[in-house]
């Protein structure tokens, strides 16, 4: 029976929540007429006030005066503006009338009548009453009853709205979902779970407080999901005080997208004869994939320069100017082990020519025809993860060479340090190139004139925290004059932690 009451009463809050679609008329034909837009409210048992209204229209061709009487209720105060209405042919007034709880209201288990408080005392107070109205014109009079239900919010039941946000998931965007509680008037423990095609990928068990009903989570994919389509199923369970429990469930269809996700470990040695590089190169994505590496080095550096599986089989490799191309293909899966090397015995029999090379290089970066100016500001800081955010502006202009045929700018940042797509100030950058310890950005112009100038800026985001000082590795410049490339560098200065 208890159940039964509570469940009754949570109908009488939500058909309250719905609001009035329509109004009775009464006494339609009689010399006047009563609208009443409602007869039942239902509050909450902690503000006991009810307010009501109904419209009253003198259906006669002459004035009339009506009457109102309210019967009195014991702890209950009436208030209204006026007892006698005086209505001329054809008008209409609405009457507004308040019941409100006084000190005599008393919160007991008393059972009287169609007239009196029904109350019941059960961890809070829950009930109906009943506010009589008599409208009287003459020898003509209209009853009717207004309802009030009395709520208590201990005894409301709660319950959770789920619902699944994505449509479609990748290791970059997680599966969103989110809990709606309502009717919560106290802190609520609720089970929260998700189901991929009947397997479980989340569970947790939540606190929802009364102040904050509306959680919003997010759940990585795991990588063993082939790109496709999949039922997701969001459940929500709730127990409550009596050890009854209660689920909510969403479902949903979701596709998983193909995504590549290459992990790559590395060690890397040195001695006089051999620096040697050795990857282990995994395949955790969902699809085949190539791995590619860059590695750039001096020109004359290619001489020496050699890669192999760890079989000893030689890997086939592209090389263009100072820069090496690895590629390697990986099936779903799998993981290879690769070396690249310099083996410099050669560069023994060379020495002459590593002593131009030398000069050379202090000539490129003593002969820069760009002056250039770096900014580092708005570095904000946290006191527990350090360097959060920072912004970097970049200005350089051709102050040395009539014309240069083409400049490309290099820019380098850790690899926890990340770039806001939107932050971009002018002109974004051509390549975005990710490797295992850095992210490298390049910008390229053609045709820049003597005196021509530029203006770049962005904000980077320190995305896991270090409490540490941020290095920028040197700003690169290659300048390609009258067929001729040549690389510059600028230093930036090092950001506080």
């Amino acid at each position: 029976m208890k159940t039964y009451f509570r469940l009754l009463q949570f109908f009488f809050l939500v058909c309250f929540s719905f609001g009035v679609v329509s109004a009775d008329e009464l006494n339609e034909n009689g010399q006047y007429s009563l609208t009443i837009p409602e007869f039942e409210k239902t509050i909450y048992n902690d503000d006991l006030v009810f307010d009501f209204s109904f419209t009253i229209k003198n259906n006669e061709n002459f004035d009339q005066e009506i009457d109102l009487v309210f019967e009195e209720l014991a702890g209950w105060d009436i208030n209204t503006e006026d007892l006698s209405i005086l209505l001329s042919p054809n008008e209409a007034k609405v009457v507004e009338v308040e019941f409100k709880a006084n000190s005599e209201f008393e919160y007991s288990k008393r059972f009287s009548g169609q007239d009196y408080i029904k109350i019941k005392l059960n961890d809070g107070y829950s009930g109906v009453v009943y506010f009589p109205v008599t409208v009287l014109s003459g020898d003509e009079q209209v009853d009717f009853v207004f309802e009030g239900n009395i709520l208590s919010k201990e005894d409301t039941p709660v319950y959770f709205i789920p619902r699944i946000s994505s449509s479609k998931v990748n290791p970059v965007t997680p599966l969103g979902f989110s809990v709606e509680s309502k009717d919560l008037f106290r802190n609520e423990a609720a089970q929260v779970e998700v189901f991929i095609d009947e397997e479980k990928i989340y569970s947790k068990e939540h606190m929802f407080e009364q102040n904050h009903q509306y959680q919003v989570y997010q759940q990585m994919i795991p990588e063993n999901y082939n790109p496709g389509r999949y039922t997701v199923e969001l459940i929500v369970r709730h127990e409550s005080t009596s050890n009854s429990a209660r689920e909510w469930n969403a479902r949903e269809q979701i596709i998983v997208e193909e995504y590549k996700n290459l992990e790559v470990e590395s060690d890397f040695s040195k001695n006089l004869i051999k620096d040697n590089a050795k990857l282990i190169i995994s395949n955790k994505g969902n699809v085949d994939d190539v791995y590619s590496q860059e590695i750039e080095h001096g020109g004359f550096m290619s001489l020496f320069f050699g890669a192999e599986f760890a079989s000893g089989e030689d890997i086939d490799y592209t090389s263009e100017g100072n820069i090496v191309t690895l590629e390697v293909p990986l099936e779903k899966g799998e993981s290879v082990e690769i070396y690249y090397y310099y083996n410099f015995i050669p560069l023994y029999v060379i020495l002459f020519v590593i002593a131009i090379l030398v000069m050379y290089i202090y000539s490129r970066k003593t002969s820069n025809p760009l002056s250039v100016e770096t900014r580092v500001y708005e570095v904000k800081k946290d006191s527990h993860e350090g360097v959060k955010s920072l912004k970097l502006r970049i200005g350089f202009e051709n102050i040395r060479s009539e014309e240069i045929d083409s400049l490309k700018m290099i820019f380098r940042m850790p690899s926890y340090l990340s770039v806001k797509d939107d932050s971009f100030l002018l002109t974004p950058p051509k390549q975005v190139l990710k490797g295992k310890s850095h992210y490298k950005l390049i910008w390229d112009f053609k045709r820049f004139e003597k005196e021509d100038s530029r203006i770049l800026g962005f904000q980077m985001v320190n995305s896991k925290g270090i409490l540490g000082d941020v290095r920028l590795e040197d700003l690169e410049f290659e300048v390609k004059i009258n067929g001729r490339v040549k690389r510059y560098y600028t230093s930036f200065p090092v950001i506080r932690g």
